[in-house]
């Protein structure tokens, strides 16, 4: 074969993979299988099924919808995910389906999405964040803006809106576990189910630094504790199995955008 230039075309023959989540039992991993459609000028995505002993994989979502984030419920019977685009003009929205395949079923309707589901340590509830109206939604489309942060790109504007904490059961009404002036950045579940950590600023200047702290709040929804006394900015966040301690990552920001993340 005559060597030539790469040309925009042959982005549509690229395939890649990400997000891979190993079954509980070890036996199957899902991941997301993304192509390139260069007629209609977008990306095709969903959730594909490895069988980790024969290497045997298989679509595992169908549809119009762009698939992601799946995670496996802890007993291994079912997978939860995202999906933009099953419905018109839909953020991405939560999805359940069962293992074995089948029709996936809503989970929850949030009006601005669903960020970052974590299934809860009993498999009967999902912890996830969504940005909504803070304090309610209001009835004119007029925009007042009361914070430094108000816009983002890929997100457009927010004002008026936080991002908050809630769970719920697949297929039942939404608890909304926080509320106030306040975003949270990132949520885990205790191992025995009865806490939740999450990541948040509650002080006033909270659009003027860089500091996030580590929460506790119950998992029944109530008074935020704060448990961290640093100057860093935390990411993430996850429980020791025996839920005495919690590792997070973070940075001081002292080279901006540039500084590398640690561990706690």
């Amino acid at each position: 074969m005559t060597p030539r230039k790469v040309k925009i075309e042959d982005l549509s023959s690229f395939v890649f993979v990400s997000d891979p989540q190993i079954s509980p039992d070890g036996r199957n991993a899902a991941f997301i299988h993304t192509t390139v459609d260069h007629d209609e000028n977008d990306y095709v995505k969903h959730i594909w099924m490895l069988e980790t002993a024969t290497g045997r994989h298989r679509q595992f979502t169908a549809g119009p919808g762009k698939d992601s984030n799946p995670r496996w419920s802890p007993d291994g019977s079912k997978l939860l995910f995202l999906s933009s685009g099953r419905e018109p003009e839909k953020k991405n929205q939560l999805y359940v389906i069962d293992a074995e395949g089948g029709e996936a079923q809503l989970a929850v309707d949030m009006e601005t999405g669903v960020i970052n589901p974590r299934w809860a340590p009993n498999g009967r509830e999902i912890l996830f964040t969504s940005r909504v109206w803070e304090p309610e939604k209001p009835e004119t489309d007029v925009v007042v803006v009361k914070r430094i942060r108000y816009k983002l790109n890929g997100v457009g504007m927010f004002a008026g809106k936080r991002i908050h904490l809630h769970k719920v059961r697949p297929g039942g009404k939404p608890k909304q576990l926080t509320e106030g002036d306040i975003d949270v950045d990132a949520a885990a579940w205790s191992p025995d189910g009865k806490q939740i950590a999450l990541v948040s600023n509650m002080e006033e200047d909270a659009d003027t630094t860089h500091v996030r702290h580590i929460y506790l709040i119950p998992s029944k929804g109530g008074e935020m504790k704060r448990i961290t006394e640093t100057s860093h900015s935390v990411s993430d966040l996850s429980w020791s199995p025996d839920g005495t301690e919690i590792a997070y990552t973070g940075n001081d920001f002292h080279a901006r955008g540039a500084t590398t993340t640690t561990y706690g």
